[in-house]
């Protein structure tokens, strides 16, 4: 049954926190975003040709790995859920200025980073005020990547004036949006309205009604209390994920990619399955503090590393031939320098709000 207004989730929350016998963290979740990291360097630096025959065919059935932002989506949106619900405005405000400056402070970094490392090195992109200017307003082209976060914030709005409008049937019209999304993407209608955008703005408004199910899906999970019951059959969940994940990827049993990369009927079904597997995790059994500090540490800078990973590599070709070459070695240079500027960032900035530049 679905949490219809925010007394409804207090106790259910109390139910949740009486289910466990102290503390715990979401694990799982934590170890699963450095993996959708990675796979999202991947994507944007590997060179596919390297892949052996079997490996291209994989690739190909996996829809070329572009389920990790839809996991993440889920993921934001599902750990947003307590501050999206809250009738506490500060926390609502201070959320939105979390994800506001990364949003708007790195392509500023960037476009000075660039004109500087000009008198140095030779570059040939060179970031103009009108590319900047086309970045913020878009979150695209300097941090491409950066669409995520815009489309995020989007939504983030759009869920808090839902919830503002319809105080008791938010989930009825939250699900309601995301069919008519759903439906809008697959009847062709997107596809006629970003047709002659150009590819920065595709990237933005033509991917809006492709990941808002996934962010209905985050909300919805959050509100229904159904990890409580996942969670109590967690490896029959895993299992049944994982056999679902394989079957979905080897037949083509669903509609194929009809959008801007992250349409596709499957996908919707890979990463939930992808959520669900790594958030059954039982997370209580990891008791030792050390253990729970190190996986933090490895997990903490994944935000940082999404979001610089694009202008890294494209600095970092001019100097090292992996990275240039776009090899599996290459992709792992480029994670541990944004993992390490994160890190050292965090040192600098930790206890300030230019933190959210990195976590």
């Amino acid at each position: 049954m679905l949490v219809k207004n925010y007394k409804d989730y207090q106790e259910l929350n109390k139910k949740i926190e009486k289910s466990k016998p102290e503390k715990t963290y979401d694990l799982g979740l934590l170890i699963l975003r450095p993996i959708l990291a990675y796979i999202v360097v991947m994507t944007h630096c590997y060179n596919y040709s390297y892949l052996t025959k079997r490996w291209k065919f994989i690739y190909k059935k996996a829809e070329r790995f572009f389920f990790p932002v839809r996991v993440f989506f889920i993921m934001s949106i599902y750990f947003s859920y307590n501050t999206l619900i809250n009738s506490d405005y500060k926390k609502k405000f201070e959320r939105l200025i979390r994800l506001s400056i990364p949003y708007i402070l790195w392509p500023i970094i960037i476009f000075y980073l660039n004109r500087i490392l000009r008198y140095f090195i030779h570059i040939e992109t060179i970031i103009t005020v009108k590319l900047l200017i086309k970045q913020l307003l878009i979150g695209s082209p300097v941090v491409f990547t950066l669409w995520y976060q815009w489309i995020l914030i989007f939504m983030s709005v759009l869920i808090n004036i839902i919830i503002l409008i319809f105080k008791n049937s938010y989930n009825f019209i939250l699900i309601k949006i995301s069919i008519v999304a759903f439906i809008y993407q697959y009847n062709g209608k997107n596809q006629d309205f970003i047709k002659n955008f150009d590819i920065d703005n595709k990237k933005t408004f033509g991917r809006i009604a492709e990941t808002m199910p996934c962010a209905s899906m985050g909300f919805l999970i959050a509100s229904s209390g159904i990890m409580i019951f996942f969670r109590k059959y967690r490896l029959r969940v895993f299992v049944v994920c994982t056999l679902v994940n394989y079957f979905i990827i080897k037949y083509d049993v669903f509609i194929t990619n009809t959008g801007t990369d992250y349409a596709g009927v499957k996908l919707y079904i890979v990463s939930i399955c992808i959520f669900f597997g790594f958030a059954v995790f039982p997370s209580e059994l990891v008791k030792n503090k050390i253990i729970l500090k190190i996986i933090k540490i490895i997990t903490n800078y994944t935000a940082g590393v999404y979001y610089i990973h694009q202008p890294i590599s494209y600095y970092l070709r001019n100097y090292i031939s992996d990275v240039k070459n776009s090899t599996l070695k290459g992709c792992g240079i480029i994670y541990i320098s944004c993992y390490l500027i994160s890190f050292f960032g965090m040192l600098i900035f930790g206890k300030t709000r230019l933190r959210n530049l990195f976590i």
